[in-house]
């Protein structure tokens, strides 16, 4: 239990270091000015969408539109129809649908453009993880930070004395991060048109967060508390004094 708990908590340093890591790296300027323009037209977009929604419940609040209540839409909601009329509960859920929709496709080129301005960052993150999990770990004999300050280590469970070699720590490091999905995304979202991709990226974060579920499910129930990359490299963490 013990070791459960050391294990968790040392994770949970790591990351806050990589967190912190990031944080310094978002101050560089990488596609800076491109990235403000777009993220500063994605909260215009949201915002905009904002206001016609506050202003559609409102006039809606009796279940009714009024002619005083109809206001002029911006040109991408233009499909969409204010009538004065009384809305049902089924008129007033395809009204909503079809304002998100709109708000959707017209943040959709936006959004794309964001992603691939993003992919130099994301490529620089995955160094930066496997650097911190693979590098550094296999050069403080199995140990990152984290394991440190609670006393744990990589060890192979087949001898505890062999050494784990680089290029494990590095698939290790690739594992536990994830990183495939960063890699994915970042050449869909190059080598795809625009609806495609949208459909895309949410089948990529589908399968990361079933992913991640199953490294923590297979994490929490096994006796040895041993995940998919442990089986796959034949690795375990275990507490330094039990290992001496």
């Amino acid at each position: 239990m013990k070791k459960f708990i050391f294990r968790i908590l040392a994770f949970g340093l790591d990351y806050i270091i990589l967190a912190i890591v990031f944080l310094l790296l978002s101050f560089i300027p990488i596609n800076s000015n491109g990235l403000k323009e777009v993220n500063n037209e994605l909260n215009n977009n949201a915002k905009e969408y904002s206001e016609i929604l506050d202003k559609i419940t409102k006039a809606l609040e009796d279940k009714k539109i009024e002619d005083s209540e109809i206001f002029e839409l911006p040109e991408e909601y233009k499909k969409i129809k204010l009538e004065v009329k009384e809305y049902s509960d089924d008129d007033i859920k395809k009204l909503s649908n079809e304002l998100m929709l709109a708000y959707q496709e017209k943040s959709l080129e936006a959004a794309v453009k964001q992603q691939r301005l993003s992919v130099p960052m994301s490529i620089i993150s995955i160094v930066i993880i496997l650097l911190y999990f693979g590098v550094l770990q296999y050069y403080l004999k199995g140990q990152t930070i984290g394991k440190k300050v609670f006393k744990i280590k990589v060890y192979n469970v087949e001898d505890k004395e062999k050494e784990i070699p680089l290029i494990s720590y590095l698939i290790r490091g690739f594992l536990i991060s994830g990183s495939i999905f960063s890699i994915i995304n970042s050449i869909l979202c190059y080598v795809m048109d625009m609806n495609t991709y949208s459909y895309a990226y949410n089948y990529i974060f589908s399968f990361q967060t079933i992913y991640i579920g199953l490294f923590a499910i297979i994490f929490v129930f096994t006796e040895s508390n041993r995940s998919i990359h442990d089986y796959i490299l034949k690795t375990n963490v275990e507490l330094t004094n039990n290992l001496s």
